[in-house]
């Protein structure tokens, strides 16, 4: 229908604007038919050519708009991996920074470590005098306590000694003894115990008066 009306327009527009027919054309109708039948065969042609032209862009139209949806697509696609890279970007310079830090926090012990060196080795070998002066103090002692056993030793030898030399010393010394096992409460030198009441008990070990009576005592004259 569309074909049609184009004709008809075509026909319209070689009537009204063309020429004035001529007298060659008024004497022979049949001539102008043809012209015009020529006429339409080339519009006809014109919007064939002109259909094909416009399926043509059309095609176009729609390759180019399907295109231009894939880079959009596209666009989106590396948009979403750009974000991405800028946050893996974020969090390595975040990790940077933060090994930055403990960098910084490293070099600052290992500088503060070095300025305790010194000191450290200097209180260390102080350690170390007072350790061996420790050791000699300690050697010392241990000289003086055997010193002071055998100084004990040797005065109890020089006591004995002076025992076995004086016969009075031994006397007393006896009956001190004698005193002691008789009397526990009687410390002196005397015969009979101090204070008032009944003689003490006798201690375990020591003789009765019995077997002192007995015994004779050792020591010279005395009795």
């Amino acid at each position: 229908m569309k074909n049609y009306s184009l004709v008809w327009v075509a026909l319209w527009a070689l009537l009204c604007g063309g020429a004035s027919p001529s007298v060659a054309d008024l004497d022979n109708p049949g001539g102008s038919i043809d012209r015009i039948e020529k006429d339409i065969e080339q519009i006809q042609q014109l919007i064939a050519t002109n259909k094909s032209r416009l399926e043509s862009y059309q095609e176009q139209v729609k390759e180019l708009t399907e295109a231009h949806q894939k880079a959009e697509e596209k666009a989106a696609e590396t948009q979403r991996e750009c974000n991405q890279v800028k946050e893996e970007f974020n969090a390595a310079r975040a990790k940077a920074v933060e090994a930055q830090v403990q960098c910084e926090d490293t070099r600052k012990k290992v500088l503060q470590k070095q300025q305790e060196e010194p000191e450290f080795k200097q209180l260390k070998t102080l350690l170390d005098l007072t350790q061996r002066d420790w050791e000699a103090q300690q050697a010392r002692v241990l000289l003086a306590l055997s010193e002071q056993a055998e100084y004990q030793g040797l005065q109890t030898l020089l006591g004995d000694a002076r025992l076995r030399a004086d016969p009075e010393a031994q006397r007393i010394e006896f009956r001190t003894a004698f005193n002691r096992c008789q009397y526990p409460g009687n410390t002196g030198v005397t015969d009979r115990p101090h204070g008032k009441g009944r003689a003490g008990k006798r201690q375990r070990g020591c003789r009765s008066s019995k077997e002192t009576r007995r015994t004779q005592i050792p020591y010279g004259n005395s009795q």
